[in-house]
């Protein structure tokens, strides 16, 4: 969690921000930064912040805000708020580095946004399409592209990261007439599968300390599962295989 002089440095984007106050200083009711340097990429692009009030003071450099149809030119000791839900952007004007301090009222989720800034990965400025869609949605609400709508974006952002979601889960309940331990000794000895479950499994053969387990179904997995000898007894029939696919 952020905390007042914390320093995160982004030099994908070009800029550091240094943390002033934050939610936890302030009780949530803003957050204010430092921004240094000479901000580029997709931190540059129009976008609004929901709820938020947003208020920019040049320190040192010069800053561009485009708000609505003007563009405003601020140097040192000029500020310009931007009401809430506004789309604007911001950019580094003339030339070198700048400071500019950034206060959102209220804080709501932008302590972890900029902190979220500082880990992901980019490309040209960009978030890397995982990343991005990650950020989406952790911190859309916080700050979000003009274009598309918001609710694009994060069907978007749902859609990439349900097709990067490789993990397969093998769920199945059965309700048997005998006790736990004879349960778990039938789950327990792979072998025996194609015998008493024939319309799914093909073969089992064993491979090494595990027995590889080939059934049918829609999705090429296989099923590793430790034999009889190595599992542990007291993990009971729920628990008796890992997948790997």
């Amino acid at each position: 969690m952020a905390k007042p002089g914390d320093v995160i440095d982004v030099p994908a984007l070009g800029l550091q921000v240094e943390f002033r106050a934050t939610a936890e200083s302030t009780g949530g009711t803003y957050s204010e930064v430092d921004i240094v340097g000479r901000p580029k990429g997709f931190v540059t692009v129009p976008h609004a912040h929901r709820g938020q009030t947003e208020t920019h003071t040049v320190i040192e450099g010069a800053l561009r805000v485009k708000l609505g149809a003007k563009t405003h030119i601020l140097s040192p000791g000029d500020s310009i708020t931007i009401p809430p839900d506004t789309v604007h952007r911001q950019l580094p004007h003339g030339s070198g580095p700048g400071r500019v301090r950034v206060r959102l009222e209220p804080s709501n989720g932008i302590d972890g946004f900029l902190e979220t800034l500082g880990t992901m990965e980019y490309r040209l400025g960009f978030p890397k399409p995982l990343a991005g869609a990650r950020f989406v949605r952790d911190h859309a609400a916080d700050g979000y592209a003009a274009w598309p709508s918001l609710n694009a974006q994060q069907r978007l952002a749902g859609a990439v990261l349900r097709l990067a979601d490789t993990e397969y889960t093998f769920v199945d309940e059965w309700d048997v007439d005998a006790d736990p331990e004879t349960v778990f000794d039938i789950l327990a000895d792979g072998h025996t599968y194609p015998e008493w479950w024939k319309p799914v499994y093909i073969d089992v053969k064993p491979e090494g300390n595990y027995t590889l387990q080939h059934f049918k179904g829609r999705l090429p997995n296989h099923l590793l599962e430790p034999r009889l000898g190595d599992r542990p007894r007291d993990r009971g029939p729920r628990a008796v295989r890992e997948a790997t696919s």
